[in-house]
Parts: C-alpha cells; structure tokens; sequence
C-alpha cells in the first residue's frame, strides 16, 4: 500500500481498471484523463487517477494489475466493467456493488463489510479483500462469478446462478481481488449488466476481443454478413453496453468524489 496514504477514505492515487477499453472511454471522458503510455492519467483535488485496460480473462487481467501495482503504489483499486446477468431478475445496464466474489471452486472472497452490505447506489466503502469461508447470508445480488469462459447460453447462466447464487458473472475479478488481498490493497468493485440471464450470447464473440481489450471490428463485421439474422441482437447488445458503460461512470465519478480530498 502507498505509505503516504494516511487511510483509505482519502487515497493518494486511485486505479481503475477495466477488462475493455469500452468499458473506460465514458470515464476517460467524466474525469479528464489523458494517455500516458499504455495508461490514462488524470488529478483530481490532489488525488493522482490512473486507469487502465487489462485486456479479457485472468493471466492478462493479472499481469496488467501487477504492472499498476509495481509502477503507480495505488491506495485504492477500483475494478469495473460489464458482467453476464445470472439473476434473472436483473435488467440491461444495472449496476451491481460487489460485496464477495467467488471462484467455480467456491472459494470466496469478501469485499467491505459482511455486516452492511452496500446499496445499488452506495457501493462499499474501500477495504482490502479477504479470504472467507463460504457464509449462508451471502446476498446474490451482491455477489460476482467469475469463470475462466463466457457464459454464452441461457442453459449456462441458469444452471451457474442455481449452483453459486451470484448475480452476475465476468473472466477477471476474483483473480484481481485476490491478487489485491495479496498486496493489501483497498478494492472496490463494481460490475454492468449487459446481457440479461435470458440472452444467449453468440460462441463466436470469444473472439471478437483482442488482447489490448479493444474490439476486432474485422471480425465482428464478417461474423454480421454471415449471420444477419444476428443483427438485431448484436444492436440491442450494443445499446446495452453503452448505457452500462455511462452508468459506470455516472457511479465512478460520484465515488471518486466522495472519497477522494
């Protein structure tokens, strides 16, 4: 942790990490950082803002974030992006406060305070992550999957939310927010729904990222004139993450506000 951070309501410098450089531009944008390198940078009231995109799945994820850690010392971490829905009772582009997330082993990781979990528009106060037995009282709608593939079908989402009870699935946070408890780092999550537990996801969009986070637009164009009977949902997907992303960074600026001097 950065020694000269005197506690974790008032951090020295923050990084924000994403999986998709999508799921940054809107806050890019709300806090005014600039590319510094592979990085954006920004200063806000004092408070140095470092974000940056990790790219998709657990060894890039891991390999960006121990890169942050080493070069920018955070004293707060925050992991946002979009999330597969699970709960079936979640809608596109809702925004979900993460208190624990678990592993397909369900090992559990505890994010805040087991005793107050947050509220859809009040996301836990920064603390480091722990390693938890797993807990009976755990709420779904607080709780993240994360898995090493896309939950690409409706039979996977519903048979992933029956066995976990997590709201949400994505490729990345459990490996952050352990790698986070590890260096004893302050993290918050917070995770978009953009494809609700009743959408089937095409198998094909395994490959429509690249390894910078950014979308292969080549290939998402080939895949369109093959299957145009895919269109509709790939616009209504589209729509989804541009509404999740804004509200990501409606809920990042006002918690950067909050907590920063």
């Amino acid at each position: 942790m950065d020694q000269n951070a005197s506690d974790t309501c008032c951090p020295t410098t923050v990084a924000i990490l994403t999986a998709l450089y999508d799921e940054l531009a809107p806050i890019i944008d709300r806090l005014g950082l600039k590319p510094v390198g592979p990085d954006y940078e920004a200063n806000h009231s004092g408070t140095r803002i470092v974000a940056t995109v990790t790219g998709v799945g657990a060894t890039s994820a891991m390999t960006t974030a121990q890169r942050i850690f080493d070069q920018y010392k955070p004293s707060w971490v925050i992991v946002l992006g979009f999330a597969g829905g699970l709960d079936p009772q979640l809608s596109p582009a809702t925004v979900l406060p993460i208190a624990w997330v678990v592993d397909e082993q369900n090992s559990l990781i505890q994010l805040g305070d087991a005793d107050a979990p947050p509220v859809d528009d009040d996301p836990t106060t920064p603390t480091v992550p722990r390693r938890v037995e797993n807990v009976s009282h755990r709420p779904a709608q607080h709780s993240l999957l994360t898995i090493d593939r896309i939950a690409d079908s409706v039979a996977a989402k519903r048979q992933l939310f029956d066995r976990y009870q997590c709201a949400a699935v994505d490729m990345e946070t459990y490996h952050l927010a352990a790698l986070a408890a590890q260096r004893d780092l302050p993290l918050t999550v917070l995770r978009a729904v953009t494809d609700a537990a009743d959408t089937a996801l095409p198998p094909e969009a395994a490959h429509w990222i690249d390894p910078r986070g950014r979308a292969h637009t080549a290939t998402i164009a080939w895949y369109l004139a093959t299957h145009p009977w895919q269109i509709g949902l790939l616009l209504k997907l589209r729509k989804n993450a541009q509404l999740a992303a804004t509200r990501l960074a409606d809920h990042t600026e006002a918690l950067i506000q909050s907590l920063t001097p």
